[in-house]
């Protein structure tokens, strides 16, 4: 579990950032604040790898309060696109502009979990939403994703989760190197790959995938 905060001085932004974290089963929010100052104390006292903070606080500016708190994972949670560039400057995890959808929260998020244990063994699952709720995939029994519009289904051994996303958000939560995108509605897990013929690919189980042709050299490349 991550131990995080989040600090705010608007309390209805607050109550979403705790809303999406416990949704989150990897996030542990510890606890909320309005003000620096004591977020600062509380900081002090605990140990908290993530930091959702606001820019605009009426104290001390978000930008100066990351530079104080040693290194500590930060999420910037802001209505101002317009700090972004000095944002990541600073080597901050991702900048959310509000009003924050629980997708996007979730794809930072999990960037954070990939950062915080990337000394630990290789991620063996994703959550991806679906409607209401987060559905557990995991990637050893993930064959391939394919997409329909802004939806993607993720194939599994007996099994498919529908989620509203697209394959430029799969990519920020999928580990590097093990998937690949074969044509413009497939990703496939290249650990699943049997056969390659001219224009499409086989799987383990026998399904059968299209190779578009603007994908099939790096798919060579990448076998």
């Amino acid at each position: 579990m991550i131990k995080c905060i989040a600090i705010d001085d608007e309390p209805l932004a607050l109550e979403v950032i705790k809303d999406y974290a416990s949704k989150t089963p990897f996030l542990d929010l510890k606890a909320t604040f309005v003000n620096t100052q004591s977020a600062l104390k509380f900081l002090l006292e605990n140990e908290i790898e993530l930091v959702f903070l606001d820019i605009k606080m009426p104290d001390i500016s978000g930008l100066d309060f990351a530079k104080m708190i040693g290194n500590r994972k930060v999420i910037f949670t802001t209505a101002f696109a317009e700090h972004a560039v000095e944002a990541f400057t600073l080597d901050v995890s991702d900048y959310l502009l509000k009003p924050i959808s629980f997708n996007r929260f979730l794809i930072s998020c999990q960037k954070v979990y990939e950062k915080v244990y990337s000394s630990l063994p290789a991620v063996s699952h994703i959550f991806v939403k679906d409607g209401y709720n987060l559905i557990k995939v995991n990637l050893d029994g993930l064959d391939y994703i394919a997409s329909e519009g802004n939806y993607l289904t993720f194939f599994e051994s007996g099994k498919k989760t529908l989620s509203r996303m697209t394959f430029n958000d799969a990519f920020e939560i999928l580990p590097i190197g093990k998937f690949l995108r074969i044509h413009k509605t497939h990703v496939v897990n290249l650990a699943k790959i049997t056969v390659v013929e001219k224009n499409s690919l086989k799987l383990q189980n026998g399904i059968e995938l299209p190779i578009g042709p603007n994908y099939k050299d790096e798919l060579l490349k990448q076998l």
